[in-house]
């Protein structure tokens, strides 16, 4: 039994099997939404980020790990948050509340709290935690965690094609939302062959602008904008509604 028995349209199937350009076994629903073809149970797929993943210097060819990147991280988190501002306003303002899912070495959380916006991070490797930016745990723990607060803002950064539920996750990141405050969501855009490279075994997951907005759209979220700001790349912006 494959860990992916259903798309996120909601098709059992039949769907399309082939090898990608890596050679990754994946399948495509008649929608048009990739997955990978695997037997890892979630257990596994969640466990992979804990312990050596953000150390790891081997997971590519040319990969540099979390640890040792985050000067460069905080290059990227200043051209993001120009982006950003180009179309949100509110979600971005001094003391907005924001959360980062998938934190990693924190760079962009630190950014944030650079320019006076209240950050905090999610991070299932208990090697990223920073009291009090960042938290151990999941969106489903958000609430124990950093209490009743309701975000203006939450990101997700090469973040959403790793986890084997999306929209049981967007459901989670909706409740923890006020109304009207902004999700955004960076992923690999593997419709093109610029995102080729992208069919990694960490990625169940490969999105299209078309399931990207049924994500947000299901889960309470209209979509303002989905931007391709490099290639291979897609960022989707949603409102909570």
């Amino acid at each position: 039994m494959h860990l992916i028995s259903r798309c996120l349209c909601g098709s059992v199937g039949p769907f399309d099997e082939y090898n990608a350009p890596t050679g990754l076994a994946v399948a495509r629903c008649a929608c048009g939404v990739v997955h990978q073809i695997t037997d890892q149970t979630r257990a596994d797929v969640e466990g992979q980020y804990r312990g050596a993943y953000h150390a790891a210097e081997d997971r590519h060819p040319g990969c540099i790990p979390y640890r040792k990147r985050y000067l460069h991280d905080r290059q990227i988190a200043e051209l993001r948050l120009q982006r950003y501002r180009r179309t949100l306003t509110t979600q971005l303002e001094r003391g907005a509340r924001a959360l980062d899912v998938g934190a990693a070495n924190g760079a962009w959380v630190d950014h944030l709290r650079k320019h006076h916006i209240r950050a905090f991070g999610l991070d299932p490797d208990p090697a990223m935690a920073r009291d009090p930016e960042i938290a151990t745990g999941t969106i489903e723990q958000a609430e124990r965690l950093f209490g009743m607060v309701r975000f203006e803002l939450v990101t997700y950064h090469d973040v959403l094609e790793h986890l084997v539920e999306p929209l049981r996750e967007l459901d989670n990141v909706r409740a923890q939302m006020r109304m009207g405050g902004a999700l955004i969501v960076d992923v690999p855009d593997c419709a093109t062959s610029a995102g080729d490279h992208h069919f990694k075994p960490e990625h169940v997951w490969f999105f299209t602008e078309q399931s990207l907005r049924a994500l947000f759209l299901a889960s309470g979220f209209s979509t303002l904008e989905v931007d391709r700001p490099v290639p291979g790349k897609l960022v989707a912006y949603g409102i909570a509604v």
